[in-house]
């Protein structure tokens, strides 16, 4: 089987694009073939890639243009790929572009593959572009089952479906909790929750002092 994921960059150290290369890389072990077109070259991929995974990069020379031009640009782009390369199955990382990859991967089984709370939109039509992947895309893969729960009740996707990300780090030697510390590393922005998680923590302390 050939996959193929759509991404718009590798270069960032990143949730998305860690995960993303890290499935490419074990399906890449496994015999499949695997490709990854990248709409934007910014640098060369943070994590490293297996030397079995294809990387191609769609021409950025339209991305100065007004977006509609650019888009019409990397949907050509990206048909043209599908027609050359013929894979099996394409997975689009991220839902705000189904205007985009939906109309390129037309007549191949896509999958949308969700790395956001279902409530965040990145720009004006990404509402537009959930429900395009809800109704045209085989399925909508989320990391949670709240957020499989909340594209089917915003979007009306039966096709959503939950499937964590894969732990990354070696996990085989237990923490012997000798240190009292708790660390938590993120952006610091309203998505990432750490208003929640230090109202949770207070409820632990008053709980431990209790």
């Amino acid at each position: 089987m050939k996959i193929f994921f759509t991404i718009k960059s590798l270069h960032a150290a990143a949730g998305t694009e860690r995960v993303t290369i890290a499935v490419a890389n074990e399906l890449a072990k496994r015999n499949y073939e695997v490709g990854i077109i990248i709409f934007v070259k910014e640098g060369t991929p943070h994590f490293e890639v297996n030397t079995a995974v294809k990387l191609i990069y769609l021409h950025n020379k339209a991305d100065k243009r007004a977006s509609l031009t650019r888009d019409f640009s990397r949907r050509k782009q990206l048909k043209q790929i599908y027609k050359a390369e013929q894979p099996d199955v394409v997975i689009f990382v991220g839902s705000g572009r189904s205007m985009l990859n939906i109309p390129a991967a037309k007549g191949i089984p896509s999958i949308t593959w969700e790395h956001f709370n279902a409530k965040i939109n990145w720009h004006l039509f990404h509402p537009l572009s959930k429900w395009l992947a809800a109704r045209f895309c085989d399925r909508i893969v989320t990391l949670t089952n709240q957020d499989a729960e909340n594209y089917r009740k915003m979007y009306g996707a039966g096709n959503a479906v939950c499937i964590p990300n894969p732990i990354t780090i070696d996990t085989s030697v237990q923490s012997p909790l000798r240190d009292k510390i708790v660390l938590s590393v993120g952006r610091l922005t309203e998505q990432k929750g750490f208003d929640m998680l230090l109202d949770a923590w207070s409820k632990v302390q008053k709980r431990k002092q209790g």
